[in-house]
């Protein structure tokens, strides 16, 4: 039986067993074998992305690429069936803390320390500070106190990540989790309420529409529509992990961006760029420099030091047009990269 039969007749085997499965709370998650290795078969649910299932999984995107060669341009629909390769870290969920799981640790009340016998160095003056019991306490940072006047936010909504979030309100992903006190590795939530404009109103695009919306302050949420692109939030965890590994900091620069021109089907559906100077494999964030708003492209090669490139910083490829971040011709943009 060849790998395509063996996988159809497991791929049937698994969705037999998919209903009693999802009656026990993982809908759409069974396991199968395959040439010798384990996949988790999950079945596509409306409102879910490559990202969000990546996520779900804890595995990368590239990897669900790899194995479901089915996707085209990064899109999926609800029913499609994927391979996720297994990851033991999804068949062990964390149990959910709840009041009683946490207690609070005070040193017992009758509790009798031994003197300390002075010492020639001992200083036992009354007025010594002496050392609280919480040594090793953590201090949480206080939220940030804005004016609640002059407050947008957004209401999450499933599907939708921070890098999505950020790209709609045109804000900074570092200023949104500032804002909202998300730490050092945020997570949002379906529900959740984030500030996403703490200075007053905000303008932003409506996708839908094509046309300017302004979003005035208020303290219900604003369900907004996110445009879902999983390719702008690999490239964005990509452009993160490049900003955490650097060792010289952010390079910038300003010049003109120029359309590349070509009739390669991967270039008109992947955020690829050809750059003078960033190292192949570099993922840059192009902002036009005329209506602040950006994207994440990886750069593929080099530009070449021809007549028609001198006064051109990059060339991008045709996919990054359906975002509406830059015109036809040519446009004034600063470029942001780290190298190692």
């Amino acid at each position: 039986m060849n790998y395509f039969k063996k996988f159809a007749f497991v791929l049937l085997t698994a969705l037999v067993s998919l209903n009693s499965f999802g009656q026990g709370g993982n809908k759409g998650i069974c396991n199968v074998q395959l040439e010798g290795q384990e996949f988790v078969i999950h079945v596509v649910e409306l409102g879910e992305t490559l990202y969000s299932i990546s996520k779900k999984y804890s595995t990368p995107m590239s990897e669900v690429w790899k194995y479901n060669t089915t996707i085209v341009d990064s899109v999926i629909v609800p029913g499609q069936i994927l391979k996720i390769p297994f990851n033991e870290k999804i068949m062990a969920p964390k149990p959910p803390i709840t009041k009683t799981d946490v207690k609070p640790t005070m040193p017992p009340k009758n509790e009798v320390k031994p003197q300390q016998q002075p010492t020639a160095n001992n200083n036992t003056n009354a007025n010594t500070p002496k050392p609280t019991n919480n040594i090793n306490a953590t201090v949480t940072p206080k939220p940030i106190k804005f004016d609640s006047t002059k407050i947008v936010y957004h209401l999450v909504e499933k599907g939708q990540t921070l890098y999505g979030i950020s790209r709609t309100y045109n804000q900074p992903v570092e200023k949104i989790v500032e804002w909202n006190n998300l730490g050092e590795n945020p997570n949002i939530q379906v529900g959740q309420k984030l500030i996403v404009s703490p200075f007053g109103a905000i303008k932003i695009i409506d996708e839908e529409k094509k046309e300017v919306k302004e979003i005035k302050p208020s303290t219900e949420p604003v369900k907004t529509k996110v445009a879902l692109n999983d390719q702008q939030d690999f490239l964005f965890e990509e452009y993160q992990k490049q900003k955490s590994n650097s060792k010289t900091g952010a390079k910038s620069e300003r010049g003109t961006a120029a359309w590349l021109e070509t009739g390669n089907p991967m270039m008109k559906s992947n955020y690829f760029c050809l750059h003078k100077t960033a190292p192949i494999g570099t993922i840059v964030k192009v902002t036009n420099l005329v209506n602040q708003r950006y994207v994440l492209l990886k750069v593929i090669g080099k530009l070449p030091e021809t007549g028609e490139n001198e006064n051109v910083i990059l060339r991008i490829s045709p996919a990054a047009r359906k975002d509406g971040v830059f015109m036809e011709g040519k446009n004034y943009t600063q470029v942001d990269y780290y190298n190692n």
